[in-house]
């Protein structure tokens, strides 16, 4: 779970701190930074899990990733605070890095971080300036080692537990599903998560079915037959070397036939796409749902929106929206106020003068957004 969240001149944000809950919900008009506060956590994922440089590539470069400045360009800083568990331990990890860069070079200014395992570990660091990094460990001295500058030390640094660190900094996906790309037909796929578009969804189904995780797909057909009422399961269809998803319907009299992608709304695939982040097993520790509302019917979001409360109790949760609707099912402490004023994107905890209207249950989280705008 990543509990504290720190950027300073990523894209649009110009300085946020944030606590975060298992459920946190980001709020905001369009155009605010919603998204960029997530890219930025996926950004650190991106940059451990492959490489820094492909992972500013990948976002077409420097000058594309840090606040526009109109002297001498901002410094990109983001650290992340998280906690996880260590066998049967508890496994505290802090750590961040700072880009500085000129034109579209860029360099590691700063790097840090610090790890403690309740009994195990206290106090493992390492603090990085310019090209050299140092490890600490407790009662011992020193040990001194050069980083590559365009490099992150961590991705490379012998540590003990490195692994296990790496993973509780990386445990993160972020969903954006496209109904369009769930009918593509789909090559098989080894990922193990539901890819960020879902266009390995029908290689997710699969396996759930072939590991036999009932558990998990229980949970998609059941909040599927939320919107299709005759549902009686989802299957997979092979095509000449593609797999797409099979929808079996059985109405209570009649015969039972099977529905496939094409015959499905676009609010239907959305839904199935939505729960299977949610309810893939293995799936990640941290999970971002960017607009879970686009092109689902109003009646269905109390649904969505307690399945989402329910994943959370297991698995952190973070929700981008601009739904009133939406809004209405979730509590003002889970609630991020994001806004875009004099060029920036800034973020905090709900007003406590409207977390109280709506607690006195004057306003509703959706009516309030919708009458003068959630402020923090």
């Amino acid at each position: 779970m990543i509990t504290k969240l720190a950027i300073q001149h990523f894209r649009s944000i110009g300085d946020i701190s944030l606590d975060l809950r298992p459920l946190t919900v980001f709020v905001g008009p369009n155009g605010a930074g919603k998204s960029n506060i997530i890219d930025a956590v996926r950004f650190v994922r991106d940059a451990l899990d492959q490489s820094l440089d492909q992972a500013i590539n990948d976002r077409h470069g420097m000058k594309n990733i840090r606040q526009w400045s109109p002297t001498r360009p901002y410094d990109v800083s983001i650290e992340l605070e998280t906690e996880t568990d260590w066998g049967k331990s508890e496994m505290a990890v802090r750590y961040g890095f700072a880009l500085s860069s000129s034109k579209d070079a860029f360099s590691v200014k700063r790097e840090g971080g610090d790890v403690s395992v309740k009994g195990r570990i206290e106090g493992l660091k390492f603090i990085r300036n310019l090209d050299s990094a140092e490890i600490i460990y407790p009662d011992e001295d020193p040990s001194v080692k050069k980083a590559d500058s365009s490099e992150l030390f961590l991705s490379s640094a012998i540590i003990f537990g490195r692994a296990r660190i790496i993973h509780a900094l990386t445990d993160f996906q972020a969903y954006a599903i496209y109904p369009n790309t769930l009918r593509e037909p789909q090559k098989q796929s080894n990922e193990p998560h539901l890819s960020t578009h879902g266009d390995n969804i029908a290689s997710i189904i699969k396996k759930l079915r072939a590991k036999r995780r009932t558990d998990a797909l229980n949970e998609i057909i059941s909040g599927m037959r939320q919107v299709v009422p005759d549902l009686e399961n989802v299957t997979v269809q092979s095509l000449g070397g593609y797999i797409v998803p099979r929808f079996s319907i059985k109405p209570e009299e009649g015969k039972g036939h099977y529905f496939d992608v094409d015959q499905m709304s676009d609010g239907t695939l959305r839904v199935l796409g939505l729960l299977v982040a949610l309810y893939q097993d293995p799936g990640p520790g941290v999970i971002a749902l960017e607009e879970p509302e686009l092109t689902v019917h109003p009646g269905i979001l109390q649904m969505l929106a307690e399945m989402i409360r329910e994943v959370s109790q297991r698995r952190q949760i973070f929700v981008t929206t601009h739904s009133p609707e939406l809004l209405d099912y979730f509590d003002p402490e889970d609630i991020v106020a994001v806004d875009y004023e004099n060029g920036e994107t800034t973020a905090g905890p709900l007003d406590e003068s409207q977390k109280e209207a709506v607690r006195e249950r004057l306003f509703r989280l959706g009516e309030l957004m919708t009458v003068e705008g959630l402020h923090g």
